[in-house]
């Protein structure tokens, strides 16, 4: 993995999406008491951490304008719109993925959260810029658990 060979290029961030819905999943769920309320919680916090996942890169103004201003005009905005729903399915499939190694490798506490940054130090803050929209989304992510346990708990 890359957390090893170019550790100058790593650094830790926060949960991730798929990080934080096994997260919130294993640390919830003791709280719920029948089965059926266990389901609703697991799909209604896929489905929110999805959201607040999709919604903090949408409303990310400078980041979304500028790839729909490459693309607009051979592309209406709502198939921009659409193919950044489809894409987000698929990062968080490789979050999947990724954090499924680590569970399988016995390192989840050595890199859980931890990030490889791709552009090696070529896009000035890119790390700083990365690291502040997790965190943003991270608050989504609590607040998202904090509203389904309140709703399944009464």
């Amino acid at each position: 993995m890359h957390n090893y060979r170019y550790p100058d290029h790593c650094y830790r961030s926060w949960p991730n999406a798929a990080e934080s819905i096994v997260f919130w999943v294993v640390v919830c769920l003791p709280f719920i008491v029948t089965g059926d309320l266990a389901l609703l919680f697991i799909f209604a916090q896929i489905l929110g951490i999805y959201m607040v996942d999709v919604g903090s890169e949408l409303f990310s103004i400078s980041d979304f304008q500028h790839r729909c201003s490459l693309l607009k005009h051979k592309f209406p905005i709502w198939y921009l719109v659409a193919a950044h729903l489809i894409a987000n399915i698929y990062v968080i499939a490789l979050e999947s993925g990724r954090l499924y190694g680590h569970v399988s490798r016995g390192e989840v506490f050595q890199n859980a959260c931890r990030r490889f940054e791709w552009h090696c130090g070529k896009l000035p803050h890119a790390r700083e810029r990365f690291v502040r929209r997790e965190a943003i989304k991270f608050v989504g992510f609590v607040l998202v658990a904090a509203l389904n346990l309140n709703l399944c708990l009464k």
